[in-house]
């Protein structure tokens, strides 16, 4: 199993809330599209490390982990080859830096949260994104044909609170 993280980092602007937004370059899963940053989690990193450093590197932009909320675990599966990947999805609002392009990361932007461009995005955010930005905490199963691609089915449950504490090792 593969762990990775991914932050939504959101700030308000004239009392409407946006979410931070950027084209993933060359990327195990999503290249092209719309994603927060995030990525694997390295040998030896907890996982805040390893989301504060992913932030940082994809997107010039600094988060502390002692500010970031668990918001979602989502399991991702692939039907052809067995792949599978376990994403730690955290929400902040607190961060300090201006968002830049970076190797891994480019086309920045703040996109409201009420119109989101689910079409530019992965297939499975339009299922549990909604969700999450509604104030839900959820563990998802999403099931694509291929790694990451074709989407095949979900199931979204709320987020265990046994499952919150593991969040942080």
């Amino acid at each position: 199993m593969k762990s990775a993280v991914l932050a939504l980092v959101t700030r308000e602007e004239k009392g409407r809330p946006y979410l931070l937004l950027g084209k993933k370059g060359n990327a195990e899963m999503g290249t092209g599209l719309l994603n927060g940053p995030g990525g694997k989690v390295e040998h030896g990193e907890t996982i805040l490390q390893a989301l504060a450093r992913e932030v940082y590197e994809e997107a010039g932009v600094y988060v502390l982990g002692s500010c970031c909320e668990i918001v979602a675990i989502v399991d991702c599966f692939s039907q052809a080859d067995g792949h599978y990947m376990r994403v730690m999805v955290y929400s902040t609002s607190s961060y300090s830096g201006t968002p830049r392009d970076t190797d891994t990361m480019t086309d920045f932007g703040w996109y409201n949260l009420y119109a989101l461009p689910y079409e530019r995005m992965h297939d499975g955010d339009r299922h549990w994104l909604p969700y999450v930005l509604d104030g839900h905490k959820c563990l998802v199963k999403l099931h694509f044909q291929s790694k990451g691609e074709g989407y095949i089915s979900h199931k979204i449950e709320a987020l265990p609170s046994s499952l919150i504490g593991l969040t942080h090792a």
